[in-house]
């Protein structure tokens, strides 16, 4: 009888709530996925700059109006949606039927566009490495060869040579030569095979447009 009088009284015992242990293990509040994924999608401004988010992968890629893709971190949280920008922390509001950015704090050496962005149907994608390299030749006859397995580059012309990192700093601006007077950044025709150079290079022209060879 002692013994089973004690196994009961085990069993009450386990059966009691522990105090603190349901406060210990309350799970976070979860925010609806329907609610996180409410801007995924593709948005574009009147100047035919392209915002593509998606929230399942806490990405975004930006596509400016001279055809240069980059991509960066998008944090969708509901209550205050937010993408980082060339160092900078932009704050996405929804405002008659479209979005707009607020930068955070101090702005980098870029912004994102002031207008609202509304929806589109078009849709652009990261550019992998691989998909630059190659031998790329401008109308002017000089070389542009690209390693995207080595990230580097080997810019020649008739005037010089020039090597160097080809690198993303996967802050929203995408691809771009590293030189010895800045970023030199690339504009990827959507059949990846033209490409043009955006800032003034060894031609001293402000684009140097290159197909492949």
């Amino acid at each position: 009888m002692k013994r089973i009088g004690l196994w009961l009284l085990l069993c009450l015992f386990c059966l009691l709530p522990m105090g603190c242990s349901a406060v210990e293990s309350s799970p976070e509040p979860v925010v609806p996925s329907d609610e996180i994924r409410i801007l995924d999608g593709s948005w574009v401004d009147e100047h035919e700059n392209y915002l593509i988010l998606n929230a399942a992968e806490n990405r975004y890629v930006f596509v400016t109006r001279s055809g240069r893709v980059g991509g960066g971190i998008y944090r969708p949280l509901s209550e205050s949606p937010v993408l980082l920008f060339c160092g900078a922390s932009f704050r996405l509001t929804q405002d008659e039927g479209g979005i707009s950015f607020s930068c955070e704090g101090m702005q980098g050496e870029e912004g994102l566009p002031g207008g609202l962005f509304y929806r589109s149907s078009k849709r652009y994608y990261e550019i992998p490495a691989a998909d630059l390299s190659g031998t790329w030749v401008s109308s002017s006859g000089n070389a542009l060869t690209l390693d995207g397995e080595n990230m580097t580059y080997r810019y020649s012309a008739q005037n010089g040579e020039i090597k160097g990192d080809l690198q993303d700093a996967q802050d929203g601006r995408g691809w771009f030569l590293s030189t010895e007077n800045g970023k030199v950044f690339l504009s990827v025709a959507r059949d990846k095979n033209a490409l043009v150079l955006l800032e003034r290079f060894l031609t001293g022209t402000a684009e140097e447009t290159f197909t492949r060879q």
